[in-house]
């Protein structure tokens, strides 16, 4: 029972950390966007 309990949170601190860094490249992508309509409005 604590072994599942410990892969439980192991998988669930594994997705935390993925989905951190897809938002955090995601974000990126999203400045990148922004900083491209900026110039397209000039």
């Amino acid at each position: 029972h604590m072994a599942l309990m410990r892969d439980l949170i192991a998988s669930i601190d594994t997705l935390a950390k993925v989905m951190r860094q897809s938002i955090i490249e995601h974000s990126a992508e999203f400045g990148d966007l922004k900083h491209v309509l900026r110039a397209v409005k000039k």
